[in-house]
């Protein structure tokens, strides 16, 4: 493949306790060439110092203190420095602050990308986890065995986790060229819909990270009873948790790609986005197997109005 520089993205606040543990993983990586971009949001505590250390032992990390503005822009915003930087690699990962990658995370990553019969589209990798507790005990993995990726599916539910996924430069000129609004969801979850429908997903079933669990990162690994979940099904309908947020990021994609993309693509964005148009809009998207699946929780919020 020759030589793989891959710029590592990634967005620090108030991270020292765990910070060292990410930034060691890192900076540990075989058989790629790593840039690490870091933009420190804000930190108020012994964030900076903790980097300052690792800044006069490495030359391939950058810093970026600027004011906060949220995960979700500061990931956007380092896609802007490192597209500023002619000199960039031609693969992007997103980086948490407090887990801990495998050495061999993203030479299996762009492995699996090259192995693509036209690897120059627009893709995105991603992968399972190995869920743990704050001090690296193994709790269990976030994803089953027949998890694939799958359009329709992907603008209701994500199976793509940000701290896993590489993205090539033609997915990220894709982005640049939109006309991207700031305001949305998940930055992760809007890469994996841009990039399985303008181009390709690579899901790998193999688990290259430890996500790590503690207080301050309970998002999305969570695994809890049946009573449990009913009650907070039960508890998102009465408050309205949602705030239809599927439904405006379909929105979103069906504004953006409306003028790319046809046929089925586009009648899926349309069926997300216009749901509410009517109750006939609300059935027609409730008895579309390829996005709700077996979804039973969701067909309810769908009749409800509440996606």
């Amino acid at each position: 493949m020759g030589e793989i520089v891959i710029n590592v993205l990634l967005s620090t606040y108030n991270g020292e306790r765990y910070l060292r543990e990410q930034l060691d993983s890192v900076l540990s990586q075989e058989n790629v060439e790593v840039r690490l971009y870091i933009r420190d949001d804000g930190s108020e505590d012994n964030t900076i110092h903790i980097i300052q250390e690792y800044l006069n032992r490495f030359s391939n990390i950058y810093l970026f203190q600027e004011q906060n503005i949220g995960c979700i822009k500061s990931f956007l915003r380092l896609i802007d420095i490192v597209n500023s930087d002619k000199s960039h690699g031609n693969y992007y990962a997103f980086c948490d602050q407090d887990d801990v990658w495998d050495k061999n995370k993203l030479w299996s990553a762009v492995s699996l990308m090259n192995q693509q019969k036209a690897s120059n589209i627009p893709l995105l990798y991603c992968s399972n986890l190995r869920i743990v507790d704050s001090e690296l005990n193994f709790i269990r993995l976030m994803h089953d065995a027949d998890i694939k990726p799958s359009k329709g599916r992907a603008l209701v539910h994500n199976i793509c986790t940000g701290c896993t996924m590489v993205i090539n430069q033609s997915l990220v000129d894709i982005y640049l060229s939109l006309a991207v609004p700031q305001n949305m969801i998940m930055h992760d979850w809007f890469f994996y819909n841009l990039a399985i429908y303008t181009g390709n997903v690579v899901f790998d079933k193999t688990p290259h990270i430890q996500y790590r669990q503690h207080s301050n990162n309970v998002l999305g690994a969570n695994k809890t009873s049946l009573l449990s979940k009913g009650r907070n099904f039960i508890h998102s309908i009465i408050h309205n948790d949602n705030e239809h947020y599927r439904e405006m990021q379909a929105k979103t994609f069906y504004k953006m790609l409306q003028m790319h993309i046809t046929g089925k693509d586009l009648n899926h964005l349309k069926l997300v986005a216009f749901y509410r148009n009517n109750i006939l809009s609300r059935f027609k998207l409730i008895l579309n197997r390829q996005i709700c699946g077996s979804d039973i929780n969701l067909r309810i919020r769908i009749l409800l109005g509440l996606i």
